[in-house]
């Protein structure tokens, strides 16, 4: 169901779909869509407003905290010795994606 805009009006005739398309994101297999519709409202009440945008900006937020990269280092610290200049020194160090 991942390629599926649904909406739900009690008057059908108030929204029209403006576009259609989906996400070009990478980090998954599945690529989210996403539509842009113009809707007809007759009344606003501003208290229910101000409550639907609090839950859209809490939702947008966690989505964005959970999208963010997670990785994980094979070890914690680094010692290089004693470094001298104009002196080349690596050390390897593993990174892996924990999500």
């Amino acid at each position: 169901w991942c390629d599926r805009v649904l909406w739900l009006a009690q008057e059908p005739s108030h929204v029209t779909q403006l576009s259609y398309k989906r996400s070009e994101l990478n980090i998954s297999d599945h690529k989210p869509v996403m539509a842009t519709h113009v809707v007809t409202i007759k009344d606003v009440i501003q208290s229910k407003r101000d409550e639907v945008y609090e839950e859209v900006m809490k939702l947008l937020d966690k989505f964005e905290n959970q999208t963010l990269p997670m990785v994980g280092l094979d070890r914690i610290n680094l010692d290089f010795g004693e470094v001298r200049y104009d002196h080349k020194v690596t050390l390897p160090i593993k990174v892996t994606n924990t999500r």
